[in-house]
């Protein structure tokens, strides 16, 4: 059996979904999709980089269907 990492785990959805990042800095902004975890970590990543103090208030989730909350 192949070791997977996280990133590539949280990857294999059988193509139904995609990824967000949202900032909750009270307006809870929610980004364009992305198709791979990694690409909605670089893009958080590149915000937390532009806003220093949205560091703890940047995460990435999974979202299958329409609603993306």
């Amino acid at each position: 059996m192949k070791v997977l990492s996280i990133e590539k785990s949280q990857e294999i959805r059988a193509g139904k979904g995609h990824y967000h990042w949202i900032c909750k800095d009270g307006k809870d902004f929610i980004s364009r999709a992305y198709d791979s975890y990694a690409e909605a970590g670089a893009a958080a990543d590149r915000h937390v980089k532009k806003y220093p103090a949205h560091a703890g208030k940047v995460s990435v989730f999974y979202c299958e269907d329409g609603s993306c909350k």
